[in-house]
């Protein structure tokens, strides 16, 4: 059995995880919206349109510039929470991951947490279409004997959700293929006759080559981890704070010329009766200064401690490791401005420079239409 993670418009669902709050947001992307929140989802906002007209139409909405980084950063985050079930693990893309639970228990507490759809099937294109079908923070189970009926209940308008055009469920229905089950039927030949790489894709996600619900082995990003663990429980918040400012010192220090987006923290107390306390933190910005990562340290700090407890080991860790974002530099020689020249030139030569003042338009003579004046006038 293979499973699927699918969160849909997975860049307004980054932000949520920030800003668990608000709950209407949309992200857009050189003046158009490319996502939003369900709940503006359910108020009419629409897919593709200009930013000025979703601002006019939902003034109380919360509009975001799309940002890549961070939206990676979250994204590292979400398949950290699936390999803690799982080893097996492949992402697709963002917002779409590939894993092989151990149970159905598993699926279902990772919907529940992450509040995204999971799909669970033989191969993983019956998965993928179950994650689509399912409802956020729920499971669908699809096993080899319903698939037939399950396709037959599953229009082609999900083919939205998969990257096909928008007009490739239309033209199927042109030709009477109203559910995948009638589209299953036809041969590659057929598909990509009439409907070129579109149709070849889809033929191949019906139709998946033997082995391909294999997925291999997660390796997870690189991270920079930091600990220290104390002879006896310490309490004193005064104490915590400093040494969590000196491991943010040391672990930025490891970090050389990249910067991180993600700070994780986990206490482990001295009370046996006590779980261990954990914290996260994407920021918005990537960053390598140490007083911005022992400042979110101290934060999730303050709330891993209630209750309080005696810590016994404190660990920082700086994830979602990325390198500087680099400028161009010009490649030209840029003219310098004459302004400044100009003026050095008049302050030298007072009256030696002249400008042109429009007198007459379309005069007819040269000197009716304009009169030569000094620069300083």
């Amino acid at each position: 059995m293979v499973g699927c993670l699918y969160i849909s418009e997975f860049p307004a669902w980054a932000l949520l995880q920030q800003q668990p709050e608000q709950r209407a947001v949309a992200v857009y992307h050189a003046g158009r919206i490319i996502a939003r929140s369900r709940f503006l989802c359910q108020a009419g906002m629409l897919l593709g349109d200009p930013i000025d007209r979703a601002r006019a139409l939902f003034p109380e909405a919360c509009f975001f510039d799309r940002d890549a980084p961070f939206e990676q950063a979250v994204w590292d985050g979400a398949l950290q929470r699936i390999n803690e079930i799982t080893p097996f693990l492949e992402s697709l893309e963002r917002g779409v991951a590939f894993f092989k639970p151990y149970d159905f228990s598993e699926a279902c507490v990772l919907a529940g947490q992450l509040v995204v759809r999971v799909g669970l099937g033989p191969d993983k294109g019956i998965a993928r279409i179950a994650a689509v079908r399912s409802a956020p923070g729920s499971v669908l189970q699809i096993r080899d004997a319903v698939v037939s009926r399950f396709l037959s209940r599953t229009s082609v308008a999900v083919l939205s959700e998969f990257g096909f055009d928008k007009d490739l469920p239309a033209r199927l229905t042109l030709f009477g293929l109203t559910t995948l089950d009638k589209v299953r039927v036809l041969t590659k030949r057929h598909l990509t006759v009439q409907f070129a790489a579109a149709g070849s894709a889809l033929f191949d996600m019906l139709h998946p080559a033997p082995g391909t619900a294999r997925i291999p082995a997660y390796v997870p990003p690189a991270t920079i981890t930091e600990s220290f663990r104390f002879d006896s429980g310490m309490r004193d918040f005064v104490h915590l704070s400093n040494l969590l400012d000196s491991m943010a010192r040391r672990a930025v220090l490891r970090l050389g010329r990249s910067v991180c987006t993600r700070i994780a923290l986990r206490l482990q107390f001295a009370e046996s009766c006590l779980p261990p306390a954990y914290g996260q933190r994407d920021l918005k910005t990537p960053t390598a200064d140490p007083g911005v990562v022992g400042r979110a340290a101290n934060f999730l700090l303050c709330g891993a401690l209630i209750p309080p407890g005696e810590v016994g080991l404190i660990e920082l860790t700086l994830a979602g490791l990325q390198s500087p974002r680099h400028s161009q530099a010009s490649l030209f020689f840029e003219r310098p401005p004459l302004d400044a020249a100009i003026k050095h030139l008049d302050e030298r030569f007072p009256g030696a420079i002249r400008r042109a003042v429009l007198l007459r338009p379309g005069a007819p003579f040269p000197e009716d239409s304009v009169r030569l004046v000094p620069f300083a006038d």
